[in-house]
């Protein structure tokens, strides 16, 4: 027989006194449940620290497991009923999260200093099937959210997890689903979610080099953090201000603002530089004509553009970009490695909202019992 151990009991009773409140303030609004709202949550939270996230393995689990008995209050819900108040879950969980990071914030744990960001891919639920699955006539079992994205040296049709977390206490301060295939548009979605799941914004942001666009770029700026985004490029020699706010080649050469735009993308303002012929850097930039041209996007500042790249030049950019990885890699090795969070349960992009928000706000729980 499995013992009741004191993280279980620490984990309930945080959970009862944070949450309780509110879970069962849910289960009024929604006309009321046949079990507590509470235990039905303790029994999720716990089931996702453990790597049990199917309803019907969470339902064996309250019939044969003393763990589960004991958060579940010796009651024993079935699939279904797990299943619906998971997904009933979907529209309280940013606040129950922003309860547990303000219970952290009093607490000292949580210092909202600095934070890191990052994206991890997660399989969709039964993906890797689906065109075998259409080519047979099968039941569709298509995702039309999920989407085909390269993950480490295989490709995987899911979903690109946005995870940002505090520097000093490792916590999660901010997560989104997206079906976005990589990082490249991602931090005003960050940023607006962050605000809203932990109450505030950081004074500083640091994320890798997949994020060096104009567009995160700006979004981070404008929000008065602090930004550390490494160059994308770091195979020719970077662009920069000078003290007089225009840009300048890495030789020193002012570029000149162009009165026609550049539509070879998209629409941006370019700058040229027209004495590369004779430049002693012609060979490191890798000129192999006249000139050299930087776009910058209308609509995005100078200031904003170069920010996050000079940011990182700087000892603190260093250091900070240094213990990045280690902060972020952390928490996803936790989450995939020992929890086994690697593929979805529950379909669809409301399905990745619900499951990453399960997850995260038990990630954050451990720091509190």
């Amino acid at each position: 027989m499995q013992e009741r151990s004191p993280t279980l009991v620490r984990l309930r009773h945080v959970v009862e006194d944070l949450l309780g409140a509110r879970l069962r303030e849910m289960g009024s609004k929604q006309g009321g449940y046949s079990y507590d709202p509470c235990s039905l949550f303790l029994v999720l939270l716990f089931g996702y620290m453990q790597g049990v996230r199917s309803s019907r393995r969470l339902e064996e689990a309250c019939r044969f497991d003393r763990r589960y008995e004991y958060l579940s209050d010796g009651l024993e819900p079935d699939h279904a009923t797990l299943a619906r108040f998971r997904r009933k879950t979907q529209g309280e969980l940013e606040d129950l999260f922003l309860l547990v990071c303000e219970e952290a914030k009093r607490r000292g744990i949580l210092e909202h200093k600095t934070m890191v960001v990052d994206g991890t891919k997660v399989a969709a639920v039964r993906s890797q099937w689906q065109r075998a699955l259409r080519e047979a006539e099968e039941i569709d079992l298509w995702e039309e959210e999920a989407k085909t994205m390269l993950t480490g040296n295989r490709w995987v049709i899911g979903y690109n997890l946005q995870v940002a977390a505090d520097m000093k206490s490792g916590m999660i301060v901010g997560y989104v689903a997206t079906n976005s295939e990589n990082d490249m548009n991602q931090m005003p979605d960050v940023l607006a979610a962050v605000e809203r799941q932990s109450g505030q914004l950081p004074e500083q942001a640091v994320a890798d080099r997949g994020y060096d666009t104009p567009r995160n770029t700006q979004a981070v700026y404008e929000s008065g953090v602090k930004p550390f985004i490494p160059r994308s490029d770091r195979k020719r020699p970077p662009f920069r201000l000078n003290g007089n706010g225009q840009v300048v080649c890495p030789a020193g050469h002012v570029a000149t603002k162009m009165s026609k735009p550049d539509s070879r993308r998209s629409p941006a303002q370019l700058f040229r530089v027209k004495k590369c012929a004779k430049c002693a850097m012609k060979t490191a930039c890798g000129i192999k004509g006249k000139s050299r041209d930087f776009l910058v996007p209308f609509g995005v500042s100078l200031e904003s553009r170069f920010a996050g790249n000079e940011n990182c030049e700087t000892e603190e950019g260093r250091r900070l970009v240094r213990l990045r990885g280690p902060t972020i890699e952390r928490i996803f090795g936790q989450l995939k490695g020992n929890q086994g969070f690697r593929r979805f349960v529950l379909r669809g992009m409301s399905g990745a909202a619900i499951e990453l928000g399960i997850i995260a706000l038990g990630y954050n729980l451990n720091a509190l019992i």
